[in-house]
């Protein structure tokens, strides 16, 4: 019988730990120069609602959250 568990490669390769860690690096980078296509604004907007959890090695501090809310695009 096979294991459960998954392997770390498996981790890395989830599509939602892809967008987290894809999101993380807009807002660090911000200003970011060029439009936000859809899928950057679903990243952001997800990490901001807590949809997606902090992908592994990576922290959504104090900092993070401020520069978060200057890189969201405007409503």
């Amino acid at each position: 019988m096979g294991s459960i568990l998954y392997s770390a490669d498996a981790i890395f390769d989830d599509p939602v730990q892809q967008l987290a860690r894809e999101a993380y690096r807009i807002v660090m980078n911000y200003p970011h120069q060029g439009k936000l296509d859809d899928k950057h604004v679903l990243a952001l907007r997800s990490i901001e609602l807590k949809i997606i959890s902090e992908p592994n090695g990576i922290e959504f501090n104090d900092k993070f959250r401020v520069k978060l809310q200057s890189a969201l695009p405007a409503e």
